[in-house]
């Protein structure tokens, strides 16, 4: 679970997150695994009255760990890679198809441990940074630049 309190709206949310693992956490013969799940925006503005807000899924994959900096969350969403989304502003239903996504990094690399298969497990800022891990290819270090001043790519 993740604490954070709304820049925009002065909310206070508990982002919880469910891991599901229909073929079993470890990958069988070297082949990759097919974690599902997503990130629940409770919202404890009213302690006495928690509500479920919002839900960030990735259809195609499973959700692990997140941090949220400025209003923007930064997820690790196992084989669907890292996820940076506009989390600003009230949070109502489905946000993956609400077209917040800012930017998705897959780290599947052909020499990985599973070529060619992401498997994002944690994401932190630094400074201008967001470092992340994958289990199959490495530590990683990306920089967002605005699709305005740079190339848009992280």
């Amino acid at each position: 679970a993740f604490p954070f309190l709304s820049k925009s709206t002065g909310n206070f949310y508990i982002i919880s997150g469910d891991e599901n693992f229909p073929w079993g956490v470890m990958a069988t013969q070297g082949k990759p695994s097919n974690p599902r799940g997503g990130f629940h925006f409770l919202n404890f503005t009213d302690p006495d009255n928690p509500k479920e807000d919002a839900v960030y899924q990735v259809p195609e994959a499973g959700s692990h760990n997140m941090w949220v900096y400025d209003d923007v969350l930064m997820a690790a969403f196992y084989q669907g890679g890292l996820r940076i989304v506009d989390i600003s502003g009230e949070l109502l239903g489905d946000i993956y198809s609400q077209g917040r996504e800012i930017a998705v990094y897959q780290s599947a690399h052909k020499e990985g441990k599973i070529p060619n298969a992401t498997m994002v497990w944690g994401a932190q800022p630094y400074k201008d940074y967001i470092f992340f891990a994958d289990m199959n290819s490495g530590l990683y270090c990306i920089q967002l630049e605005d699709l305005e001043k740079g190339s848009g790519a992280p």
